[in-house]
């Protein structure tokens, strides 16, 4: 095919394909861009998928810069090697069905793109630091207290764990030594991990969202009780748990 340069529009037949080539001579008339479509009717440059809106769907090869605006909700997006995204990306250019796989190639970011500020909050949320207690209302013999872990910025874990929790006879108190007949617990929030003591000392693995309960039942009359949980080496307590 040849075109003089004020050529405007190419017009193709559904289903014919065709390929422009341009070659570059200083290099032996190699092939530098090859614009193809396909049979089945799909665009490509240089071996990339291109949609109907000139978004890339496929894979990015070193030689190959795009930018935010390339990026549409559907894509899945792969950068590898030496591969460039130029321009400022947003949340809004990367939308829940579109994927950026980062795993094989160098990301390089501007200066104070992440702030201390950033950087602390992001590790604190990583962090158990303390913990809500909440004794409920009295059913039959038995009172239900929840419990929240909460990070290191007094937010809500977003993260399970692992925590020794037990009984006692004051707050904060060492655990109930003993099986006291009468004095139970069930785990209704969480799983349990280990049994120290029946009823008494455990270790639970908490929701995925900081999240634990044990109801306590105790039928031994105006018994007060404390539920305990050691949140990365401190202690807390809940209120005293009078089952009358």
């Amino acid at each position: 095919m040849a075109f003089s340069k004020n050529w405007k529009q190419l017009v193709v037949s559904k289903g014919e394909p065709f390929q422009i080539e341009y070659l570059d001579r200083k290099f032996g008339g190699r092939p530098e861009v090859v614009f193809e479509v396909t049979e089945d009717g799909v665009v490509q440059v240089n071996g990339q998928v291109m949609d109907g809106d000139q978004n890339i769907t496929g894979s990015l090869t070193a030689s190959t810069t795009i930018t935010a605006a390339d990026l549409v909700a559907t894509d899945d997006l792969t950068v590898g090697g030496d591969a460039a995204i130029t321009g400022a990306l947003t949340t809004d250019d990367l939308e829940a069905t579109g994927t950026v796989d980062l795993s094989a190639a160098t990301v390089t970011l501007p200066d104070d793109s992440v702030t201390a500020a950033q950087l602390e909050a992001a590790l604190t949320a990583q962090i158990p630091m303390t913990a809500e207690l909440t004794v409920g209302a009295l059913v039959g013999d038995g009172r239900e207290v929840t419990i929240q872990v909460l990070d290191a910025n007094g937010v809500a874990m977003a993260l399970a764990g692992r925590y020794s929790v037990w009984l006692s006879d004051t707050s904060k108190g060492s655990p109930i030594g003993q099986v006291t007949t009468g004095l139970t617990t069930t785990i209704t929030d969480g799983v349990l991990a280990l049994t120290k003591l029946a009823n008494m000392d455990f270790e639970i693995l908490s929701n995925a969202d900081g999240t634990l309960a044990v109801t306590v039942t105790d039928t031994n009359g105006t018994q007060t009780r404390y539920l305990m949980i050691s949140v990365n080496g401190a202690i807390y307590a809940s209120a005293a748990i009078v089952n009358t």
